[in-house]
């Protein structure tokens, strides 16, 4: 009889029989942190009643499997029951999906080699800002793995499974992503110490930094020798005999006559009114001269009393 995903034997080779049960995560607060969440179908499907796990993420996405595991296989009712909703939001008619209508699930072998551990704490590596530090197993089994990604994506209560990579200490870690209304699979590429994630990315730095350095032209400096052109200079020392001085004249350079630009219409304009400005500006200032000064009261009053006085 073939194995049908239930009360696995110790020795079945589907991948979830003597490897999932035999790890027995019991120590876990969360439902996704016991082996039995990974084997046991908690729901049914709403539509054909066929056993799936329901998984719902911390911050509100659903989503239905029919296997816990890579690749994550979704229950393909959800996808023509969904298909029904839109149609029927934007038609306003409903589409009957009945259940001999539903694709047939087809048969998914999940990848060799997962398994699924109890993950105690994710948080952010204090030596490397953008690696994850997930804390597996108990406490007295503990073991660290980090893996390059971003906080809010990832959450402990979800469920996580491990692979060791062949020949290779690196591992592989798959989860869910629990901002997606449909939580889909994240795959992570994991190392066992702070330190190797230290080296692979000061390898990558190095690599990146080699690519961008471009090889430089080399720039010759290159000398032309002019030589000076012959001039005739005038002798300044004359000895005794009478040598005849020759004297280089300066061409005299020819002033070509300016040409006067006319002024055109709009500055003849403008300079007419500046000057209508000015003279107005100057008969103000004489009629203000010319009026006669009104005393205030003041002053009135302070000629009288020096006139009594």
């Amino acid at each position: 009889m073939s194995c049908n995903a239930w009360n696995h034997p110790p020795n079945c080779n589907c991948g979830w029989g003597g490897v999932f049960h035999g790890l027995g995560l019991t120590s876990g607060s969360h439902y996704w942190q016991k082996s039995e969440s990974f084997t046991s179908p908690n729901a049914n499907c709403p539509r054909c009643r066929a056993k799936v796990f329901y998984y719902e993420s911390p911050y509100g996405g659903k989503v239905y499997f029919d296997q816990m595991g890579p690749p994550w296989p979704k229950h393909p009712c959800m996808d023509t029951y969904a298909y029904g909703a839109s149609h029927t939001k934007v038609t306003g008619r409903k589409v009957g999906v009945s259940f001999f209508s539903q694709p047939k699930p087809q048969p998914i072998q999940i990848e060799d080699g997962w398994m699924p551990v109890y993950c105690f704490e994710i948080q952010v590596s204090d030596r490397l800002s953008d690696y994850l530090d997930f804390s597996l197993f108990d406490t007295e089994n503990r073991k660290h793995l980090y893996a390059k990604f971003s906080r809010q994506l990832v959450d402990s209560r979800s469920p996580i499974l491990i692979r060791r990579i062949k020949d290779q200490l690196n591992y592989e870690i798959s989860t869910l992503n629990v901002r997606e209304s449909k939580p889909t699979e994240i795959r992570l590429f994991a190392f066992t110490t702070i330190e190797e994630a230290e080296a692979y990315e000061i390898s990558l730095n190095q690599q990146s930094v080699q690519k961008d350095e471009k090889p430089k032209p080399i720039v010759k400096r290159v000398m032309q020798h002019i030589a000076p052109e012959t001039a005739e200079r005038a002798i300044l020392h004359v000895t005794n005999r009478d040598i005849p001085v020759r004297v280089k004249k300066k061409p005299q350079q020819i002033q070509k006559p300016s040409k006067e630009k006319k002024p055109s219409q709009k500055s003849l304009v403008a300079s007419q009114k500046r000057n209508e400005r000015a003279q107005k500006r100057e008969e103000r200032e004489q009629e203000s001269k010319q009026k006669v000064r009104v005393k205030t009261a003041l002053e009135i009053a302070f000629d009288e009393a020096k006139d009594k006085t």
